[in-house]
């Protein structure tokens, strides 16, 4: 599996379109993807949820955010 869906659950046609918008749009959309993609992991509940692949998306999730905080600065 590529980082891209890894983390964000992007397909290759999304992450295509990402590639073209600007910097903090892209932030912005990495972040509501991770989001998604968290929810969706966690939603038959932590015992049965890839807990590695939960603690990776929320850590991109973090880290996303602070850049973006960087951009308001």
């Amino acid at each position: 599996m590529k980082k891209y869906e890894y983390l964000y659950d992007f397909t290759s046609e999304e992450l295509s379109k990402l590639e073209q918008l600007p910097y903090k749009k892209a932030i912005q959309l990495k972040i509501l993807k991770a989001v998604q993609l968290k929810k969706k992991l966690l939603k038959d509940g932590y015992s049965k949820s890839d807990m590695t692949r939960v603690n990776k998306v929320h850590k991109a999730i973090k880290f996303n955010e602070k850049l973006l905080k960087e951009l308001k600065g």
